[in-house]
């Protein structure tokens, strides 16, 4: 890893949040790839109605709930963005998904800058296979490495 990314991660994980900030709650993988499988109420800003939302895009959309969750972000529904996420670590709301639209590629695009977790999994372009899982060709080599060493 070059050293102006290794300063700039170290400079965001620096910056922490407070335990009791609602992202904490979907660090974990799992909590947030069932944000994706559970009905999530919500209420209209002016008039007295709710709604539950599921993830409305079908299996054959890049961005799936597991490519969405390995790409940091948990579903979080609002009344005008029904396929809204957010990022876990740097708060990042997207919505709007379409059929070809790369979770990891777009987290990459927008958030390089300030998010950890971007730079950290979504950089990774040609590392990763179109589920989000590691190819790179590096891992296998210090694995195997590994084990001669061993």
């Amino acid at each position: 890893m070059s050293s102006h990314v290794t300063r700039r991660v170290s400079s965001q994980l620096e910056r922490k949040r407070p335990t009791h900030h609602p992202q904490m709650q979907m660090e974990p993988f799992n909590a947030r790839l069932q944000s994706f499988t559970k009905a999530r109420r919500v209420k209209h800003a002016t008039v007295k109605r709710t709604v539950s939302l599921k993830w409305p895009h079908p299996a054959h959309f890049a961005a799936t709930p597991d490519t969405l969750t390995e790409a940091g972000f948990f579903f979080n529904p609002s009344w005008d963005s029904r396929d809204n996420v957010e990022c876990f670590f740097c708060g990042k709301c997207l919505d709007g998904w379409e059929e070809q639209d790369d979770p990891f590629a777009i987290h990459w695009d927008k958030c390089r800058d300030n998010c950890a977790w971007a730079v950290l999994r979504c950089g990774l372009g040609e590392d990763v296979d179109r589920k989000g899982k590691c190819v790179s060709s590096f891992r296998v080599a210090l694995a195997h490495s590994l084990i001669i060493v061993s």
